[in-house]
């Protein structure tokens, strides 16, 4: 892991859905020991405003002939990300990982079904790519559940599409991204479907998105008696766990909580030890 912020260079800078951006860099140190699920900071050099970097999700590794690095994919929200948007491939950048603890699979998970809201789907392609990479009895079916509030908002789904998995996208207005099927309704929709369908001990949930999706993910999860993990979008100041300004409450064994940051116990935590009040 890089000990400090680095600067680097974009190498690409996409626009790829609605108000949404995949941008390469060029930083082969964090494809070193990075782990899907992991995330990095990044901010533009020599900026005070906004001072601190932004924590994203390690969308992808690369590798080509003129180096290595990572891409990362961000929504447009704020004065940080609208700076993002504007740099163009040369240009410096500024990036610090991995950071945090990712995702845990072990060979029990015999199906495993990612549920992703909005961004949420971007710590999931390195993790589907593992998973794949995983033989005999150890490789899990999988199925991406996928939610977004409309057409315009998916990114991503023909680097999954590649893949050869399952995909289950939903949109809450009922459009559909060409040459892909899709309904209207909720990313949990298919989920339960499955829960409803398969037996719970080879099931595997691994979600990211919206609160309100994890939440109802969680009660899901608990009424079938399904496992899973879920990486939390909880906002960051200074990813290093100095400032607890993104902590979670986090049960223990003995049912007590405490206080975890999500920036360096998280943001992967067991879905259901987590508290939402």
């Amino acid at each position: 892991m890089a000990k400090s912020f680095i600067v680097t260079t974009v190498v690409e800078n996409e626009l790829v859905a609605q108000n949404t951006y995949r941008m390469r860099i060029a930083c082969p140190e964090l494809t070193q020991t990075f782990r899907p699920g992991q995330f990095c900071m990044i901010r533009k050099p020599g900026v005070n405003d906004p001072l601190l970097g932004r924590p994203f999700a390690i969308y992808d590794l690369w590798q080509d002939e003129s180096g290595a690095g990572v891409d990362v994919m961000y929504l447009v929200v704020g004065k940080a990300t609208a700076g993002f948007a504007e740099l163009l491939p040369g240009q410096p950048i500024e990036i610090w990982g991995p950071l945090g603890n990712g995702f845990s699979l072990d060979s029990s998970v015999k199906h495993l079904i990612i549920l992703a809201g909005g961004i949420g789907q971007t710590p999931f392609l390195t993790l589907t790519k593992e998973a794949l990479s995983k033989t005999g009895d150890a490789a899990p079916k999988i199925t991406l559940c996928y939610g977004a509030r409309s057409k315009d908002a998916f990114a991503g789904l023909d680097d999954f599409k590649k893949l050869g998995i399952e995909m289950a996208l939903t949109t809450v207005d009922g459009t559909t991204p060409d040459g892909f099927d899709c309904r209207q309704g909720f990313a949990t929709d298919p989920m339960k479907e499955i829960f409803e369908s398969e037996p719970a001990d080879g099931l595997f949930v691994c979600a990211c998105g919206p609160r309100p999706m994890l939440i109802a993910a969680q009660k899901l999860m608990n009424q079938y008696n399904v496992r899973g993990q879920m990486s939390l979008e909880t906002p960051m100041a200074c990813g290093l766990g100095i400032c607890f300004t993104c902590v979670a409450k986090i049960q223990d064994d003995s049912g007590a909580w405490d206080y975890k940051r999500t920036c360096k116990e998280g943001p992967v935590f067991d879905a259901k030890r987590i508290l939402w009040d």
